[in-house]
């Protein structure tokens, strides 16, 4: 039995609907894409705390690559996204969701351009209020006023009684 043409089976490209159009991002060239799979190796050691075997993302990720990453990865689509006026997080997005596909697959793409935005299932990070609690409007400790010099420092109410 012959083999059967790639075309005829792959997913050769990438299709992402962006405000009623279809983009289609192709598979792009092989230095593009040993690039992201080196990129996404060190970032899983970083991730997992261990550190990376030969490259660094330093090594990896020069300013030029890191400005380009998303229009090389994004294609033709990049500049139809510009000339459609696409916002960047849409593009930052769809570049992300490439990348995704070069590195783990078509399945793995689908599922984070469906997820649309941060895991739900991480934990959700609060904004810090950076305003002192009307208890800790005093000058930090170590301040060279020589009205609070002396005060002793405050716990915040989260930590106060409790033991490790």
């Amino acid at each position: 039995m012959p083999f059967k043409s790639y075309d005829d089976f792959a997913n050769a490209s990438l299709r992402l609907p962006i405000k009623g159009k279809m983009y289609v991002i192709p598979s792009p060239d092989a230095a593009t894409g040993l690039f992201c799979q080196r990129l996404m190796a060190v970032g899983t050691s970083a991730a997992l705390g261990q550190e990376p075997e030969g490259d660094t993302v330093d090594a990896i990720l020069s300013d030029d690559d890191e400005r380009d990453l998303y229009r090389r990865l994004l294609g033709p689509a990049w500049d139809e996204m510009i000339a459609d006026d696409v916002p960047w997080m849409v593009m930052q997005h769809a570049g992300t969701t490439a990348m995704v596909w070069v590195t783990n697959g078509w399945n793995a793409a689908e599922e984070y351009w469906n997820r649309q935005g941060p895991d739900p299932k991480a934990e959700a990070k609060q904004p810090q209020d950076h305003k002192p609690k009307a208890e800790d409007r005093s000058a930090p400790t170590g301040s060279t006023d020589a009205t609070t010099r002396n005060q002793p420092k405050k716990t915040s109410r989260a930590t106060r009684g409790q033991s490790s």
